[in-house]
């Protein structure tokens, strides 16, 4: 099992990166416990535990609102345990703490609201 683990934190409201120029992928939206497989890939991502402290009025500043989702990523046998963050500054966003790799796939987290999260996948290249 591969563990990817990304950190950063913040608690401003980022915008979500542009995906490079030429890639195709695909959006999907899931709820914390969701398990879906992803439409055009050869992925299945289950939605471990959703954690918005923005929402529930973190009062930490840039420091102290570790927004992040923890999912499980598997591709027929091979399976990977990621976790992102959002990027709630500049420095968060050039670092890419809300973007993995993982499995031959690019998963960033486009959106992290409640226990809701928007994931953008999509195949390197």
């Amino acid at each position: 099992m591969c563990l990817l683990l990304l950190a950063a934190v913040g608690c401003a409201s980022p915008p979500a990166p542009s995906p490079p120029p030429g890639a195709q992928g695909t959006g999907v939206t899931l709820q914390e416990g969701d398990v879906a497989s992803v439409a055009g890939t050869d992925l299945t991502v289950r939605v471990g535990r959703v954690t918005d402290l923005t929402s529930q009025g973190c009062l930490g500043g840039p420091v102290g609102c570790k927004d992040h989702a923890l999912l499980e990523v598997t591709r027929g046998t091979e399976r990977a345990t990621v976790v992102l963050y959002v990027a709630h500054t500049q420095s968060q966003r050039e670092q890419r703490v809300n973007q993995a790799h993982a499995l031959g796939y690019t998963i960033t987290l486009a959106d992290l609201r409640g226990k809701r999260v928007t994931l953008d996948i999509r195949r390197p290249g």
